[in-house]
């Protein structure tokens, strides 16, 4: 089962480039573990609930910003849809009630996680098509096992960590954070 990616870098759409990512037009295969994979329409990309006071000017101009991708919000809004993510993939970064916009996540090596781990996911925004929220979510506080989708609060063992597993199907909660394969040590 495959999924096919655009370009991040499409002029003709206007997303905001990769800069030094260079991902291209690429095939993605599902991995063979019982992690799902989320279909989505390119005219319908899963919205993800985004830090946007942790935005960072990428470029002088401050037209381009990076958002890392690490906060519980991030993790429970990936693990809700059974999102995993990768490089090039296309999404719409959101905060209740606050900011929204079109996103594309890109792993950074050199980036240290609030885990101390090597490697951080961003999201690369063009911050001129910021704009209102248009939808409220009000899902913030289930967060369901990325796999099995059980009920997180549900665990015994269940304290917003980085390195807890989940009780009832042994899936990492952080799966939906995790690196891609290249990276992975």
């Amino acid at each position: 089962r495959s999924e096919y990616v655009q370009r991040a870098d499409d002029p003709a759409t206007g997303d905001p480039g990769c800069a030094g990512g260079g991902v291209g037009r690429r095939l993605l295969h599902s991995r063979r573990e019982s992690f799902k994979s989320h279909k989505f329409s390119m005219t319908t990309p899963p919205r993800v609930y985004t830090d946007f006071n942790a935005l960072e000017y990428s470029d002088e101009s401050k037209l381009q910003g990076e958002i890392p991708l690490t906060g519980y919000g991030t993790l429970a809004s990936l693990a809700r849809q059974r999102l995993q993510l990768s490089n090039g993939m296309k999404f719409v970064a959101y905060e209740d009630g606050g900011p929204e916009c079109e996103a594309i996540a890109r792993f950074e090596p050199i980036r240290t996680d609030p885990a101390g781990r090597k490697g951080e996911w961003v999201a690369a925004v063009n911050l001129k098509n910021i704009r209102k929220s248009s939808k409220e979510n009000n899902e913030l506080d289930y967060h369901p096992c990325s796999n099995c989708n059980r009920d997180l609060s549900q665990s015994s063992t269940y304290r917003r960590s980085f390195v807890e597993v989940c009780d009832f199907c042994g899936t990492s909660i952080m799966t939906p954070l995790a690196p891609p394969k290249e990276y992975e040590s």
